[in-house]
């Protein structure tokens, strides 16, 4: 395949995929046309989502399929380029690529929901032991054995946060 040719073949696939469906693939979540930035980490949804790209908001940078694509799976172009229909039979080694990306990146999701999960947890021990020491009575024994166990926790909670923020 020439270099124009395969340019020609870049925007009828640019034309022909719908943004929506390369990322439901992927396993992005879209919720009235908006997802979460996949360059970037965050909260709250920032990207929108039209039928042939996208544009975040917050890096105020539009993408069509094959960059996102490129994002998602961690691959070059040519393999993105193989794996949205450029050439007529991709290869087996853009498919194991593609498979090794997605699942690693899956597994950084993963991960990043359990950190999540356990800071919301090491803040519920927190609060139970705040609520326990305004309700005993000064310098009973319940209260100084929270209000020390209230520091450790506390300790605990900050070093789960700065792991999180590096």
């Amino acid at each position: 395949m020439t270099l124009e040719e395969k340019k020609e073949r870049k925007e009828e696939i640019i034309q022909s995929k719908n943004m929506f469906h390369v990322l439901e693939e992927h396993g992005v979540k879209v919720k009235r046309r908006m997802c979460c930035c996949i360059f970037h980490q965050e909260k709250n949804p920032s990207m929108k989502v039209f039928k042939d790209g996208v544009q975040c908001f917050v890096c105020g940078q539009n993408w069509n399929v094959f960059d996102v694509v490129m994002q998602l799976t961690g691959c070059d172009f040519n393999t993105t380029f193989d794996l949205l229909g450029g050439n007529d039979k991709p290869s087996w080694k853009s498919y194991a690529t593609a498979k090794r990306a997605k699942s690693i990146r899956k597994n950084k999701l993963g991960l990043a929901n359990l950190k999540n999960q356990k800071i919301k947890d090491q803040r519920t021990k927190v609060m139970a032991l705040r609520d326990l020491i305004r309700a005993e009575k000064p310098y009973s024994e319940i209260w100084c054995n929270s209000h020390n166990r209230l520091v450790y926790e506390e300790y605990i909670l900050d070093q789960m946060i700065d792991e999180v923020s590096k």
